[in-house]
């Protein structure tokens, strides 16, 4: 606020200004007034310029916080600029996915992992929240004899009706615990400690359909192309890890845009006449 030389002698005619009427208040709640500045001469040296100078410096902190609350803001939105070949990988050949009326997640395994078995509190929480017209499900990775006996073990859990009462229990029982569950009588013995028959365990174990499934999870593990686990396939058509992503975490952010991407090509399609 900057007013004139001839207005301000306008406005003092009668030695009252409106300026000056409001001037005591912003001292006192400024702390002008507890300093005894008013008592040393200061309206003797220019009160209109004191004046002016408060005001402009209480408009710059209430700009000053605007701008730092703003900056707050944009700091906590999450970057939604994710790069394929850089965040993720669009793989060559699509994943043929089990219901084409849905977007399908995938999270591609192996219980011997340690990043895995650390990924795992995360990603089951995250996979409540996942939004209306999505699914979630797993494939375990097979590279080893080791790893397809896990797979088979996986399938067979599936099988029984169990595969939610043995996952965690099943990380933690190798990783923690350090059991030796490489076969399968002990895999037997273990899931006894949860109410499965070991006969009933070794007839699904070796059922053909839970072979069939194994072979299946070769057969996308194959398709999605990964060196490593955990790994997240998003719609069969992305490939999201923790080395791209920057941390097994922030792969969970990268999947929910996608997600959303093809979200919205769904609906679009079925708005598309």
């Amino acid at each position: 606020m900057v007013l004139e030389n001839d207005e301000w002698k306008e406005g003092n005619n009668d030695g009252a200004s409106p300026l000056l009427d409001a001037l005591p208040g912003v001292m006192l709640k400024t702390g002008f007034l507890k300093t005894g500045l008013l008592k040393t001469g200061l309206l003797k040296i220019g009160l209109l310029e004191v004046a002016v100078s408060l005001l402009c410096l209480l408009g710059a902190s209430v700009t000053s916080a605007e701008d730092d609350q703003q900056r707050a803001q944009q700091g906590a939105q999450p970057s939604t600029q994710y790069e394929a070949g850089k965040h993720y990988v669009l793989l060559d050949i699509p994943v043929r996915m089990r219901d084409p009326n849905l977007v399908e997640v995938t999270e591609y395994f192996a219980y011997s992992c340690a990043h895995c078995y650390t990924f795992e509190p995360l990603i089951n929480q995250w996979k409540y929240d996942l939004p209306e017209g999505v699914i979630f499900n797993r494939t375990p990775a097979i590279w080893s004899s080791l790893l397809e006996f896990f797979a088979q073990t996986y399938y067979t859990a599936e099988t029984l009706g169990v595969l939610e009462v043995i996952h965690t229990p099943l990380f933690q029982a190798l990783h923690i615990e350090r059991r030796n569950l490489n076969n399968p009588e002990a895999m037997a013995e273990f899931f006894s400690e949860y109410g499965v028959d070991t006969e009933d365990f070794m007839k699904a174990f070796n059922s053909f359909g839970v072979k069939a499934s194994r072979q299946q999870a070769d057969a996308r593990g194959r398709a999605y192309r990964a060196s490593g686990t955990p790994a997240i396939i998003v719609n069969g058509k992305y490939r999201i890890d923790g080395s791209m992503a920057g941390s097994n975490a922030a792969m969970l952010e990268v999947a929910e845009v996608l997600i959303q991407r093809e979200l919205e090509q769904r609906q679009n399609q079925y708005i598309a006449p």
